[in-house]
């Protein structure tokens, strides 16, 4: 019996901009994605009966609305490999936080199935797998850094950016994705990929690999309606610029704020001062590769 430990990351939005609705009843996004050192843990190991599945883990949702379920049957129907599987998650990536928990442990757990059954599938029928469970899971199989447009289906690798000092603040409550999108009030509609080429793309690219850090002009289209339901958000992005942060801003839809910083010792100082205060603080690193999970041979 062989059994793979994954580390499935989270990710930063540290830009995000929604340009409208598709016709598709997605929304079309400019976004830069940037994997973390906070990481959920999978431990996968096969079972001798037959398309079982064990899933083992502290979760908000049922098993058959998880991320994990739902990349095993996946896998099942377009490889036709029947094993059966045991999962133990342990999660450390709050759920409802911006921060791509579910979708990481999604597009690990199609990761690591392909690697214990010995490859049958290319990374871009996993991209096409991961796609059908969730709009951010396709990033988390390619680049530990991307610019991401179109539903979350564009992505263009990114050379990691090492030099970002950085803290994320989760501040203990979740922010339901599909509500965040209905108060934008959007009503303008673009063509899918009608951006894929476009300035903006590039422009932003060009941000991420040429300019300084703190020459960054970041912004988040769900900034103005979450504070204006959350002001908490509002008072912990003040608290982080007295701190020092060049920027501030929410991750994904939030609720989870990050947090930017001319100086390492200047994250630690936000970390130190505000842990305690808030369910989750923590001094992270940019990642410059996709966690490789570790095989043991049972």
């Amino acid at each position: 019996m062989d059994e793979l430990s994954c580390l499935a990351p989270a990710k930063v939005n540290l830009y995000l901009k929604v340009l409208g609705r598709r016709p598709d009843g997605y929304h079309e996004i400019l976004s830069i994605f940037q994997m973390v050192s906070l990481y959920d843990t999978l431990n996968i190991c096969s079972l001798k009966r037959k398309n079982a599945l064990q899933l083992e883990g502290n979760f908000d949702c049922s098993a058959q609305e998880n991320l994990i379920f739902q990349a095993v049957e996946v896998f099942r129907r377009k490889t036709g490999i029947d094993h059966g599987w045991r999962i133990i998650v342990e999660k450390r990536i709050p759920a409802g936080a911006g921060l791509g928990g579910g979708s990481s442990d999604g597009a690990t757990t199609l990761s690591a199935l392909n690697m214990l059954c010995k490859s049958p599938l290319r990374l871009d029928q996993l991209i096409k797998l991961g796609l059908a469970l969730g709009s951010d899971v396709p990033f988390f199989l390619t680049a530990p850094a991307a610019c991401i447009g179109g539903r979350g289906d564009q992505i263009r690798q990114l050379v990691p950016r090492t030099d970002i000092n950085m803290v994320i603040i989760y501040p203990g409550f979740k922010i339901n994705t599909a509500a965040a999108y209905r108060w934008l009030n959007i009503k303008r509609f673009v063509n899918p990929g009608a951006l894929e080429s476009g300035v903006d793309m590039g422009k932003i690219i060009k941000m991420y690999h040429y300019k300084a850090v703190k020459r960054w002009k970041l912004e988040n289209t769900f900034t103005a309606p979450i504070e204006e339901r959350f002001p908490l958000i509002s008072r912990l992005r003040k608290e982080l610029k007295e701190l020092g942060a060049l920027y501030s801003g929410l991750s994904g839809s939030g609720s989870t704020v990050f947090a930017i910083f001319d100086r390492r010792s200047m994250a630690e100082r936000a970390e130190s001062l505000l842990a305690g205060s808030y369910a989750l603080v923590k001094n992270i690193h940019t990642l410059d590769k996709i966690p490789i999970g570790t095989l043991k041979y049972m």
